[in-house]
């Protein structure tokens, strides 16, 4: 039986077919913005930067998606970072990066993004900063 999009636990390679890293392929492929939306952690988002962030969405599915891989973390800490005075941390502690690259050159700043994912509850998912309180 297959699994229904977007569930696979963490104990899963998230690199496998049918996993994490192709749930992610699929949505930008399909240009599907509801299933891709349903990768993110939204916990703790407010309604201004949930708008922003479903802007970023029709962006990340505007494009021909070149290619998508997994990366590690850098050694710089990103899990924690200031804007507009704001300080913010990601809402799911970071596993990792997911590399995605554009045919289109511009695709620009979108093309060869690094962005986290992690884990929360035990399910992949792609965590978005919210204020540190």
């Amino acid at each position: 039986m297959a699994r229904p999009f977007g569930e696979y636990d963490a104990k899963s390679d998230p690199t496998t077919k049918g996993g994490f890293l192709e749930d992610i392929k699929i949505t930008i492929e399909t240009k599907n913005k509801e299933a891709l939306a349903s990768l993110y952690n939204w916990e703790g988002v407010d309604e201004e930067k949930k708008s922003q962030g479903m802007m970023f969405i029709d962006q990340m599915i505007k494009y021909t998606l070149k290619s998508i891989e997994f990366e590690p973390l850098p050694k710089k800490d990103t899990s924690i970072r200031t804007e507009d005075g704001t300080l913010l941390r990601l809402n799911t502690r970071a596993e990792g990066l997911v590399k995605i690259a554009y045919q289109e050159e511009d695709a620009f700043p979108l093309n060869n993004l690094s962005y986290p994912y992690g884990i929360k509850n035990g399910k992949y998912c792609l965590p978005l900063y919210v204020p540190v309180k």
